[in-house]
């Protein structure tokens, strides 16, 4: 079916876990096609910066519309996006080209395996077997730029490093929210964060705990930065600068948000915490190894000394 396609666009979608779940289908079109051109279209800046440095694509456009090429410069004959957004529709419009459908699973699997499954569809007709693995490439200034992060807070002592996600996308849309049983579904409430932290130094006072998360989330962080051991990096980081710095901690804890599906793409041991959200479907790939996954239906279910006690209990901070 590809032999006709020389020229695909593929639309990537706005937050940072749905672009990491794309990520599989995009290396894949191009091992099993490395002579076709393949562009993709990011309708964020943060979608834009995933796929930065990814040797698998050929051009990334986007957000701003005026990067696009014009449809005389380049004949797309095929367009790709496991999904529906305004985006496609102007690039439809653009190129005079129907985004195309592909065969829909008839059941329910791990999210990237249902992009590659539509991708699969539509070039080949049937599904290919092909690991699910999240690669991402910082650039030499990202690395650096985490580098100087450790370097200026001291991480680099020999401790070991935890870091912590405090929020999710829910939150980084707001400037303020209540956490809780009646705040966010998926994030814990702030006590937790504490006594989390607590329990950590009370085990090890050489453990350091980096919290990252988006800027509007820095709130949060408030009552917490002021604690023993604590580095509040929350809004600090860029996509790529965040992932160069993950990389090198002991541990990484965090709720189902893009940040767990950016810790997937290391070797770090990755501690995840769900509730509202089925890991079935949005956790790590069975591919990646050094995962555990707590699962309660409320997220303050999820013990702060559970998670402490699977730290030590697995040699992760020693």
């Amino acid at each position: 079916m590809s032999d006709r396609h020389q020229n695909i666009g593929f639309v990537l979608q706005k937050r940072l876990g749905d672009t990491i779940f794309q990520l599989p289908a995009i290396e894949w079109i191009r091992k099993r096609f490395p002579d076709v051109r393949l562009d993709v279209f990011a309708p964020s800046v943060l979608a834009a910066e995933v796929l930065s440095g990814n040797p698998y694509i050929d051009h990334c456009y986007g957000p701003d519309r005026q990067s696009f090429p014009a449809a005389d410069e380049v004949h797309y004959d095929l367009l790709l996006g496991a999904h529906s957004d305004e985006l496609i529709g102007e690039l439809e419009g653009m190129y005079q080209l129907a985004r195309a459908t592909g065969v829909k699973s008839t059941t329910r699997k791990k999210r990237a395996r249902e992009v590659l499954d539509y991708v699969q569809s539509v070039l080949i007709g049937e599904y290919e077997a092909f690991p699910i693995r999240y690669s991402l490439y910082p650039s030499i200034a990202d690395r650096a730029s985490a580098d100087d992060l450790r370097r200026k807070y001291g991480l680099d002592g020999g401790g070991p490093v935890v870091g912590c996600h405090v929020g999710c996308h829910g939150l980084a849309k707001r400037s303020r929210f209540s956490l809780g049983r009646k705040g966010h579904k998926k994030v814990w409430p702030v006590s937790h964060y504490s006594a989390f932290i607590d329990l950590l130094v009370k085990r090890n006072p050489d453990v350091r705990i980096v919290l990252t998360g988006s800027k509007n989330e820095k709130h949060i962080t408030r009552k917490l930065r002021s604690k023993q051991g604590v580095v509040d990096l929350v809004g600090e980081t860029r996509v790529l600068e965040l992932y160069a710095l993950i990389d090198n901690f002991s541990a990484f804890v965090t709720p189902d948000t893009g940040s767990l599906h950016l810790a997937c793409a290391t070797k770090v041991p990755l501690i995840a915490l769900f509730s509202a959200t089925d890991p079935t479907f949005y956790g790590p790939p069975a591919e990646r190894s050094g995962c555990k996954v707590f699962q309660e239906k409320y997220i303050e279910d999820i013990r702060p000394e559970m998670v402490v006690s699977y730290l030590f209990d697995h040699h992760l901070l020693s």
